[in-house]
């Protein structure tokens, strides 16, 4: 499924308490959902050969 109406638990791109993996359960419409994007679009942009978050 896409972004909104996810199916399960959706795991984080942080670490909880004590370096535990991070869920989060919901229809991915939240203020939450919103972060773990803008912290997950950081990491693939920083994936990339440039950094620029723009392929090369």
């Amino acid at each position: 499924m896409g972004a909104h109406g996810m199916s399960g638990p959706r795991l984080l791109p942080w670490a909880g308490e004590g370096g535990k993996p991070c869920y989060l359960i919901g229809d991915g419409a939240g203020y939450l959902s919103r972060v773990a994007d803008g912290v997950e679009s950081v990491q693939l942009a920083m994936t990339l050969p440039d950094g620029s978050g723009r392929p090369v």
